[in-house]
Formats: structure tokens, sequence, C-alpha cells
């Protein structure tokens, strides 16, 4: 079994890993625990917090880190972040990860085993991934059928990890537009969303998603 801990910027990123994806890795025989950092901290804190786990683990029982941290509430004083808005949009996320990677083992030096390090950034926030299958809103939204169904119609063709990251038109901003109540309670909301939705469409819809997933998937191999 592999022990993967996993810092995670808030409640809706620790209920959703809690629900939908721990219970999937301790299938194949990894063992997921989500570390809530309780928002986006400035960079010498988190990376205080990668390198800390790092050393906690044994060689002969290491332990692997992760993230789910939002792009688009990043500070820019993230490894990668300033630079990554010159780039395509599916190559953000990668390129502050790489970053992120990369400062980790500077900080470490002879100490850093770049395999035990798996950083994930999520495009553009969590509710990209509520926007997978806009119409589970339904189920938490009773009544609502009518906007949400606008909702849907008003990303037709996008891809979910694609959806703007402006002030405006981001991901959680473009489901309150059409639905205000989401904001009161949006972290319950998105896990319960994402629980029906299932790991199958969100791997199926989000390609960088899927592509976290399996990493971690791998570790159980």
């Amino acid at each position: 079994m592999a022990d993967v801990y996993i810092i995670v910027e808030g409640h809706g990123e620790q209920g959703f890993l809690d629900e939908c994806v721990i219970p999937h890795l301790w299938s194949r025989g990894v063992y997921g625990r989500a570390i809530l950092e309780g928002g986006v901290r400035a960079w010498p804190t988190v990376r205080r917090e990668i390198t800390d786990f790092l050393k906690e683990g044994k060689r002969g029982r290491p332990i692997y880190v992760s993230t789910m941290f939002d792009y688009f509430r990043l500070p820019m004083d993230w490894p990668g972040r300033r630079d990554a808005a010159s780039k395509p949009i599916p190559e953000r996320a990668i390129h502050v990860e790489r970053q992120i990677a990369l400062e980790v083992a500077a900080h470490l030096g002879d100490a850093f085993r770049p395999e035990l390090l798996f950083p994930y950034i999520q495009m553009h926030e969590l509710e990209a991934l509520v926007l997978a299958e806009p119409l589970n809103l339904s189920a938490e939204f009773p009544g609502q059928d009518k906007a949400i169904g606008d909702l849907a119609d008003s990303i037709a063709g996008m891809l979910p990890e694609e959806i703007n990251d402006d002030p405006i038109n981001a991901p959680s901003k473009r489901i309150i537009r059409f639905l205000p109540e989401y904001e009161r309670r949006k972290a319950q909301a998105a896990v319960n969303v994402l629980s029906i939705t299932g790991l199958a469409v969100l791997r199926d819809r989000c390609p960088h998603f899927n592509q976290w997933i399996s990493q971690l998937e791998a570790l159980g191999a």
C-alpha cells in the first residue's frame, strides 16, 4: 500500500478527494490523505509543507506528495505562475507543476527524490469539474432546471479545463451567474454534484485531471 498525501486548497477540494478520489485510490492499493491547507498560501509556506512531508517518509516506506490547488487563485509568487499565462491553456497547469517540482528539488538538493512528488494544479478551479456535467446541478438545486439548462447552453462545446479564468467568466462565476445560491454553499454543493457525475465522466472530459489520477493509480502497481 502506497501512502500519498495530497495538499489541498479548501474544503471543496478536500471533500471531493475524500468522497470520490481517495476511495478509488484505495481500491488500487494507494492510501490517500487530503491535507487541508486552508486557502491559497504564499509559495514558501506551501513549499515548506511539501518538503516536510517528503522528509517524513523513510526509504523503505516513502510518502508520496501531491497537491490540488486552483490555477485561477494561485498567487504570482508560485513557481511558473506569472509566465504560465503566456502559454496555451492546455500547457499552463503543466508548466506550473514542472516549476513546482524544480523549486522543491532546488530546496532539498541531493535529498530530493523526484519520483515522490506529483504536483497537480486544477485548471482553472474545482468548478471546472462541476461543469463537466452541469445538468447534474439539478440534483442539488431542484426547481432550477431552466437556469441550469441556460448554464449548460452557455458553455456548449467548451472543454471544462479550458473555461476562462478571468474574474467574470471563471467556472464558479459562471455557475453563480445562473445559480446565485451556489455561492453560499459552493464547497458542499460541488462535492455533491461531483459525486453524482463520477470519476469516469470527469476523466473522460478533463484530460489533465485524468492524467493526474492515472499517476496516482500507478503508485499502487
